[in-house]
């Protein structure tokens, strides 16, 4: 339940909400493994209903697609943590597909 609290603290600090299901708006990617460090500018989608809240989803941008890495998470599977000091959706996990650990910084534009 704490990864819904700081994603709610994220949209409710840009106002992204808009009482509707589902929120998409613009934002800088920060992408970094054991192996890769990148940004892109894509569009991205937050789940709000019931059996899918938190779920989240990031567009294919020039540089950030899902053959190259993961790019929708689960408040399930992964660690939300809003860092106020940044303004930023930090996205934290693990995977083979990743390397290991992965962190996504999400910065509304």
């Amino acid at each position: 339940m704490n990864n819904i609290r700081e994603l709610h603290l994220f949209l409710d600090n840009h106002n992204l909400k808009d009482g509707n299901q589902s929120v998409r708006f613009k934002s800088t990617v920060s992408y970094k493994t054991q192996n890769l460090q990148v940004q892109d500018n894509n569009i991205v989608s937050v789940n709000l209903n019931a059996w899918h809240d938190g779920d989240i989803e990031i567009m294919d941008g020039d540089v950030l697609n899902a053959e190259l890495v993961h790019m929708g998470f689960t408040e399930s599977y992964q660690t939300y943590e809003y860092d106020s000091a940044t303004e930023e959706l930090v996205i934290s996990g693990s995977s083979p597909k990743a390397g290991g650990k992965y962190e996504v910084r999400l910065k509304p534009r």
